[in-house]
């Protein structure tokens, strides 16, 4: 069956290798179009600049007005071959850049931190009013209790992106998960002179027994579907009932909340780049790019490890490879060297 899209693709590729090499290709671009013109295959062109590259080809009266004003916007859109090398090392090595610093995308970077530590601390939420001028204002104030966690939140070691609660109270019915912005609210009556509230309070999860069972079973262990991509504060509430309290035997139903905090530390550290000239080469500072093809000018790069006492340089020079290859090398090496 006959396929327009192949043609298509195929001006795509011929247009992208051509815009890879830089903007000083426009007579080669110029060139492609009139080949294709020849072949009667302009029909093919318009369909690639117009789904591609968004651009609308029954605006130009001519093709020479089409090939005068289209190769700018073409640039514009196609990667140049270094910048899709090194989105290739940055994908194959599991990192992102935002500007110096390097970053990992793996999970295994997400810290989970609970109020406590490993004995998590219960907190009991108390109603207050912090003002009274006009309609009274309530906030939650959290309450730290002495006593012994009922649960355990922890980061699941063989998937990292599971958060999983353990529980050891066999009297817990029901954990509601939420994602919490926490603020600081006035009140004379704390010695700090402020509470700390919720602000915003969304619910991400309810972990509740299912059909005949009245209690969660401390057998199983949970997942919290709190996410692990990205950072962000959470509120654990635990709901029991029974006949002796967590607390007190006085207590018949109690419910206690948990503080959680997940955190992505996840900088491998920074890279920076700078120029090299070889000596005698001042006056190619005015044409970097032929100083760039002609060796004489390289871009050697210091990167910086998170945890390291000092930068390290990297020199690779391959004399039989381009500088934009040799750079590209450079890259490589220092990422391997960030995830060491």
């Amino acid at each position: 069956m006959y396929n327009p899209r192949k043609k298509v693709n195929k001006i795509f590729g011929q247009i992208t290798k051509i815009a890879q090499k830089g903007k000083d290709n426009r007579l080669e671009y110029h060139k492609l179009i009139d080949d294709i013109v020849i072949k009667g295959d302009y029909s093919y062109l318009e369909i690639c600049l117009s789904d591609i590259y968004n651009i609308d080809p029954t605006k130009y009266g001519t093709i020479d007005e089409l090939k005068r004003n289209t190769w700018e916007h073409i640039l514009f859109e196609t990667d140049a071959v270094f910048i899709t090398g090194l989105k290739k090392i940055y994908k194959n090595n599991n990192v992102y850049q935002q500007g110096y610093e390097i970053r990992s995308e793996k999970n295994d970077y997400t810290i989970v931190n609970v109020t406590g530590n490993l004995e998590h601390f219960l907190f009991k939420e108390e109603r207050i009013v912090i003002d009274e001028k006009w309609d009274k204002v309530e906030k939650s104030k959290y309450v730290q209790v002495g006593t012994h966690s009922q649960i355990s939140i922890t980061k699941n070691q063989t998937r990292l992106d599971d958060i999983q609660i353990e529980i050891f109270d066999s009297n817990i019915y029901q954990i509601d998960i939420s994602k919490v912005v926490w603020a600081n609210y006035s009140f004379v009556g704390e010695p700090s002179g402020y509470i700390e509230s919720t602000y915003e309070l969304n619910m991400l999860n309810s972990i509740q027994a299912v059909g005949t069972q009245s209690f969660l079973d401390p057998a199983v262990i949970y997942k919290s579907k709190i996410p692990t991509t990205h950072g962000g504060d959470y509120l654990v509430k635990v709901k029991r009932r029974g006949e002796t309290g967590w607390l007190s035997s006085d207590l018949k139903m109690e419910t206690y909340s948990y503080k959680v905090y997940i955190r992505k530390e996840n900088l491998l550290g920074t890279i920076k780049e700078f120029d090299y000239h070889e000596p005698d080469s001042s006056y190619l500072y005015l044409n970097k790019k032929f100083a760039t093809a002609t060796g004489l000018k390289k871009t050697f790069i210091e990167v910086m490890k998170n945890g390291a006492i000092s930068p390290i340089t990297i020199v690779y020079d391959n004399i039989y490879m381009s500088e934009e290859k040799n750079l590209l090398e450079r890259y490589r090496i220092a990422i391997n060297y960030l995830n060491s």
